[in-house]
């Protein structure tokens, strides 16, 4: 009975929360058709992996130096029109990525994708609980936001899979750059169509928010966090009559400084193997574009079953028990799959990891978010920002030059290496945050 009232809460949203959620479909297509694709199009176009992870490490540093400042305009201009800005900024950054060559040409794609990016993540949640009408709504509404969006990801990445194959030719030393290129421009015109139709269909921002007394329902909004864990932190509930609240620097207290070191330690876990994936995926089983991109639609269906999973485990298990087993059993994973493994064999676990990892990055935001005071969580949210993105970049990076050097089982074992790391952090700094807050509420 408690599932199915779940789940019927969850279908049962404003009309500006259910409009919303509709238009992530094109953004989850969007993100599938480019993400798979830029790697290969940029190793097709004679960049080495190293260089790669340079673009790739470059982005993520500018996307954590302008989180604050972003959080500040949004505040000024409101977060429609900034949202709406970064989609056509993402888009059109995807274009210039296709529109020729160049490393000059590269670099300034990325940052242009970058800054959209950052415009993006740091409005769409607190645009999306604006039109909330409940604590619980919000969290509902940032669960089903993310598993459409991994949805239709898989989707995208299944598309991206199949354009080049039909493009291509065998004879023709630029048909697999052209084939790529291709599906950038799908991807370009995709996320277009998202900007014009969240301009145009999208209801005003809720200037007011929901009422004050939802916050009883002791509910925490980041509940539902996961591959898009910048947007969650940036999630804050407004209080009745007021507009949205402006970022306001404060000095940062003991427990963020302890949550962002933790974020620096994630953020190398999870990039080290994510940045590449699907260039490991590449040179481990020798298949074709097209097989990868089931490979990585099964690995998309596992993230979003993941996804609605997490709470269920957090409450089945408690956290203590939950952080650890989902530390150790994802550490364990990344060590075998750094092993020499029948192409079979490696594929299965792959998809295993994906779910894995998903799982703890939703733990670690939704928990790390919820031990603090409301007035620390804006701080938190650009500090993790910056933090994430220095540890992120700094291990793609280091994972281009790993693979440039022929060594791909590597970042698989450092990532084991990061992940033990990480939960003897976890152990001595962060459990005791949570278990000071199941008994006794935020902390200081």
């Amino acid at each position: 009975m408690a599932g199915n009232s779940y789940f019927r809460d969850t279908l049962q949203m404003s009309e500006g929360a259910r409009r919303f959620l509709t238009s992530e479909a094109l953004y989850g297509i969007g993100i599938g058709l480019y993400t798979l694709v830029l790697n290969y199009y940029l190793l097709a176009m004679g960049l080495t992996e190293a260089k790669v992870g340079g673009i790739v490490s470059t982005g993520i540093l500018v996307m954590g130096g302008l989180a604050i400042p972003v959080s500040l305009l949004a505040g000024k201009v409101g977060r429609k029109p900034l949202l709406v800005s970064g989609v056509f900024a993402v888009a059109g950054g995807v274009a210039l990525f296709a529109s020729g060559s160049g490393e000059i040409r590269f670099y300034a794609a990325q940052l242009l994708i970058s800054t959209g990016l950052c415009c993006i993540e740091t409005t769409e949640v607190q645009l999306l609980f604006s039109y909330s009408r409940s604590r619980k709504e919000e969290t509902r509404s940032f669960s089903l936001m993310f598993a459409v969006f991994t949805m239709f990801v898989g989707a995208g990445t299944l598309l991206g899979g199949m354009i080049p194959g039909w493009l291509s030719s065998s004879t023709d030393p630029e048909g697999a750059a052209a084939g790529y290129r291709a599906v950038l421009y799908c991807a370009s015109g995709t996320l277009a169509v998202l900007g014009l139709l969240r301009a145009l269909w999208l209801p005003p921002e809720r200037r007011g928010g929901r009422m004050a007394s939802a916050a009883s329902e002791g509910e925490h909004p980041a509940q539902a966090a996961g591959i898009r864990q910048s947007a969650a932190a940036a999630a804050t509930p407004l209080e009745s009559g007021r507009g949205p609240k402006t970022f306001v620097w404060r000095k940062p207290s003991r427990t963020v400084w302890t949550l962002a070191c933790y974020t620096f330690i994630s953020g190398i876990s999870f990039a080290m193997i994510s940045g590449f994936l699907n260039v490991m995926v590449k040179h481990r089983t020798g298949w074709e574009d097209s097989a990868i991109s089931l490979l990585l639609t099964a690995n998309g269906i596992l993230l979003f079953i993941a996804s609605l999973l997490t709470p269920w485990v957090l409450e089945r298990f408690g956290i203590a028990k939950a952080f650890r087993w989902v530390y150790l059993g994802n550490a364990l994973l990344a060590f075998v799959l750094s092993m020499q493994l029948p192409v079979a064999m490696f594929a299965m676990l792959l998809l295993m990891r994906g779910g894995g990892f998903t799982m703890l990055s939703n733990m670690i935001d939704s928990q790390s978010m919820s031990v603090l005071h409301e007035r620390d969580r804006n701080i938190y949210a650009g500090m993790r920002s910056v933090f994430r993105s220095v540890g992120s970049a700094g291990a793609t990076y280091t994972a281009g030059l790993l693979l440039s050097g022929g060594r791909i089982e590597l970042p698989f074992a450092v990532t084991g290496v990061m992940l033990l790391l990480g939960y003897g952090y976890y152990y001595k700094f962060v459990q005791p945050l949570l278990q000071h807050k199941e008994t006794g509420g935020h902390t200081a």
